[in-house]
């Protein structure tokens, strides 16, 4: 019978040696991982914001369908607006459509709303009872009173900047500087460290020319 000599294996010493060196091995891929995961869901966020603000402007510009309130109509967009109209407060943009025989009264409001989110009310043949939320695209979050994504320049989201001889409005800017936070402000945190940390921000603006623009 031969005898296997000089066999090597693991002591009891060595295995309780490197249980540490696992442990902490083991927590820099929990860490590492827990990081993935926040910056995947933080870019998610932010992309989200990009594409609501996107879409947002695309809606004034060319109008919303609604099967109920609209369906068989001409959209109210800017690109064929009879006349727009901002508020005192730059918050509300009232678009008008070119004359409709059955009822001269359409029109949409787009309204920067408290919550600092964006709302549509259509006035067709049947009008909405409540705004609709076009931004953001997704259920409202609230962190305290503060929505996760909002306009932060509410009062000048809206600017006519170019009128006719006749006062028509020729011209209008939209101007929106949107925010998202991806979680509440940290107790001791300061407000520049809590902006910085917490929350991304992102302004688009564009300028749309009425072509329709009438009296």
């Amino acid at each position: 019978m031969k005898l296997i000599k000089n066999e090597k294996g693991v002591s009891l010493v060595e295995l309780i040696a490197g249980i540490p060196l696992a442990v902490i091995l083991f927590g820099v891929m929990i860490m590492a991982m827990m990081h993935f995961i926040r910056v995947y869901q933080e870019t998610k966020l932010y992309v989200q914001l990009q594409e609501d603000l996107y879409n947002v402007i695309e809606t004034v510009r060319y109008g919303y369908a609604d099967d109920y309130y609209n369906v068989g109509e001409g959209l109210i967009g800017l690109i064929t607006a009879r006349s727009v109209s901002v508020s005192p407060n730059h918050r509300i943009l009232t678009v008008y459509p070119l004359l409709v025989e059955q009822n001269p009264n359409y029109k949409c409001e787009y309204t920067v709303n408290d919550d600092r989110q964006i709302t549509i009310k259509l006035y067709y043949k049947h009008v909405m009872e409540e705004p609709k939320l076009i931004f953001p695209s997704t259920k409202p979050v609230f962190f305290g009173n503060e929505a996760q994504f909002k306009i932060l320049n509410q009062s000048t989201a809206w600017n006519i900047v170019e009128i006719d001889e006749e006062g028509n409005p020729l011209m209008l800017k939209i101007h929106l500087e949107g925010q998202v936070r991806y979680r509440a402000r940290q107790q001791g945190q300061s407000i520049a460290d809590d902006l910085r940390q917490n929350t991304r921000t992102i302004t688009y603006e564009t300028v749309i020319f009425l072509g329709n623009s009438v009296n």
